[in-house]
């Protein structure tokens, strides 16, 4: 397997693999290592402009914060949202009384649901930029 040089098309460069389909077959780990950079391709391009978004909400059960969260079109992330307690100590005592909801959005469509979060309750949003995103299988 080797790299050919960079080319450049527009304002995105590309890197061509050229690998034999003999080598692939008869070199220990060829294909399997070959597999992991196009996964990681892959995965690395279905994440570009990806942005995952975490707030917290304070509620009684998850099931209110899904129910709030799930009635604002924009909040439904990859599959849903992903609502989890959030632990306090309070004292000698923990207790869970926030839920901490996390969504993907688009970077393009960024500040409206930041804006939803908050009208429902959210805080403490916090924004970060995804690297990769990999599915349960990949595409190909």
């Amino acid at each position: 397997m080797e790299f050919s040089s960079f080319t450049k098309y527009g304002s995105r460069i590309y890197q061509t693999i050229v690998a034999s389909k003999t080598s692939l077959i008869h070199s220990k780990g060829l294909l399997a290592t070959t597999c992991e950079i196009l996964e990681r391709l892959e995965a690395h391009l279905m994440a570009a402009g990806q942005f995952m978004v975490t707030a917290n909400m304070r509620r009684s059960c998850e099931e209110e914060v899904a129910k709030r969260v799930l009635s604002q079109a924009s909040l439904s992330g990859l599959e849903g949202p992903t609502i989890s307690k959030v632990f306090c100590k309070r004292g000698e005592h923990v207790s869970a009384d926030y839920y901490a909801i996390v969504i993907f959005v688009p970077k393009k469509a960024l500040y409206r649901p930041i804006q939803q979060l908050r009208a429902i309750g959210g805080s403490g949003v916090l924004v970060s930029p995804l690297t990769y995103i990999f599915n349960k299988e990949t595409p190909r």
